[in-house]
Order: C-alpha cells, then sequence, then structure tokens
C-alpha cells in the first residue's frame, strides 16, 4: 500500500427487530477491527481505519431485536444516508414464515441505495429480506440450505443455490450473499480499493471459519455414509472420481463461490 491514507469507505449495517443480535454486533465488530486489530497484534506499523460502519434502522430509535438485545441505532432510513456497502444481515424467521409486506419503507430504501450505485451484501437469512426488493430476480444467491424451500416458493425468479460460501449475483459483482455473517465481512474487505492485507484479522477469521464449515461438511458426510453403509466417493481427480461437474460448479455468469 503507499504512503497515502484513503479516507474509511462509509457502511450500513441494516437492523430490525427481526435482527439477530450476534449477527448485526458481529459483524460491526469484524469490519470495525479491519486495518487495526491485525496491525496492533503483530506491531505491523501505523494502524488505519478501512470502514466506518453505522447502524441504520427504518425508525432510528433504539429498540430491541431477537432475544432482548439491545440496539442503538446511528441513523434512521428517514435521513436517507449515503453509503457505499449495505448489509443486510441474519433476521430471525422461520422457513416457513414470509417477510413479504414487512418494512415496506426500508424494502424501498434498499432499492433506492441500489439505484444510487451501492453494493448489497446478505448474510445468512438476510438474502430473504434481499430478495423482497426484487433486486435478486433472475440472478444466483446464496443462504443457508434451510431456507431453499421458501425460495423456490416464495421467490422462484431467484436462483437460489445452498453450497457457495460466497456467491456474487450479478456481473458487476454490486450484489452480494453469503450464508454467514463472516463470508459476507470477508467480501466487504475485497471491494476496497487497493485490497487490504490477506493476514488481517478479518481475513484469518474468515478462513477459520471456512475450514470449520468446510470440516462439518466431511463429517457430517462420512456419518451419513456409515450410517447407511455406503463408501465414501473419491475426491475428484482421484482413481475412480467421475469427470461430472459438481451441481455448484455450473454456475450462471458473475456468480462466484468461495472455497
Amino acid at each position: 500500500m503507499n504512503g497515502k491514507r484513503q479516507a474509511p469507505l462509509e457502511v450500513l449495517i441494516v437492523a430490525v427487530p427481526e435482527s439477530a443480535g450476534s449477527a448485526l454486533y458481529g459483524m460491526l465488530d469484524v469490519l470495525s477491527a479491519a486495518g487495526n486489530l491485525w496491525q496492533t497484534l503483530v506491531r505491523a506499523g501505523a494502524e488505519q481505519k478501512l470502514f466506518r460502519v453505522r447502524i441504520v434502522s427504518p425508525a432510528g430509535s433504539p429498540f430491541r431485536c431477537g432475544n432482548g438485545i439491545p440496539v442503538h441505532p446511528d441513523c434512521s432510513i428517514a435521513d436517507d444516508p449515503a453509503a457505499s456497502i449495505v448489509i443486510l444481515p441474519e433476521i430471525r424467521l422461520g422457513p416457513d414464515e414470509s417477510w413479504n409486506g414487512r418494512h415496506p419503507d426500508l424494502i424501498d430504501w434498499i432499492k433506492r441505495r441500489y439505484r444510487d450505485g451501492a453494493t448489497l451484501y446478505s448474510a445468512c437469512s438476510g438474502a430473504v429480506m434481499l430478495a423482497e426488493t426484487g433486486l435478486l430476480d433472475g440472478l444466483s444467491a446464496t443462504s443457508h440450505w434451510g431456507y431453499q424451500d421458501l425460495f423456490r416458493t416464495r421467490y422462484p425468479k431467484v436462483r437460489f443455490d445452498p453450497a457457495p460460501n460466497l456467491c456474487y449475483a450479478d456481473p458487476g459483482a454490486r450484489i452480494g450473499t453469503a450464508p454467514a455473517p463472516t463470508f459476507a465481512a470477508g467480501a466487504v474487505t475485497e471491494k476496497r480499493p487497493g485490497k487490504p492485507d490477506r493476514d488481517s484479522s478479518v481475513q484469518i477469521r474468515i478462513r477459520s471459519e471456512r475450514a470449520a464449515r468446510l470440516s462439518f461438511r466431511r463429517r457430517s458426510f462420512s456419518a451419513q455414509c456409515r450410517r447407511h453403509g455406503k463408501r465414501r466417493r473419491p475426491r475428484p481427480g482421484t482413481a475412480g472420481s467421475s469427470s461430472r461437474p459438481s451441481p455448484s460448479a455450473a454456475r450462471a455468469p458473475g456468480a462466484f463461490s468461495g472455497g
């Protein structure tokens, strides 16, 4: 990086009463740590604030989200705050519930932010709120696999795939969906011009969660094989493996899967 400091990117994290407090404040903490936590840990030069992160809500007044966690928004959508990035974190929504009709002013504001040039990211069930805007119609998206039936029935125009760790929905990479908050935070750091150091605290958390997720998948698959008396499929490129690509290999143009 050159010696000239860049102004921090403006980031808005959407909060509503249905928000999951851990996702909301976890993303706030991770992005606020970018540019300073790693530098402090390894004594690697001056700290730099990469993001100015604020919480935006429909009304702007304090409220409590899921599990009674207090939220103190920095601004309201009525203030129409500008930001380069808008994040829709996880919401507490059952797979048989609907987001239709909830917070219509917020949905309109999200669409307006996108039209004005902001990049949108969702984490986990936040993709449902993003789908409600209609901006995902005809595009690829990901979220927790538990929402695949909801997307199929309520948002059939969205090409939903629970497999990727990260999915850029459009060729311009201005809409991204992720199944977990840490992957969404990683996408935000990659969006920053000049890209932060790959060994930053944010990237370390991303790699750790990705490794844990992959390990969990492998353990779950092995357990299923043992339960049903089946042999594990050989890994691609090894003897006996099939040349047929995996379902996540065939992806629409502009989509990106983190691995």
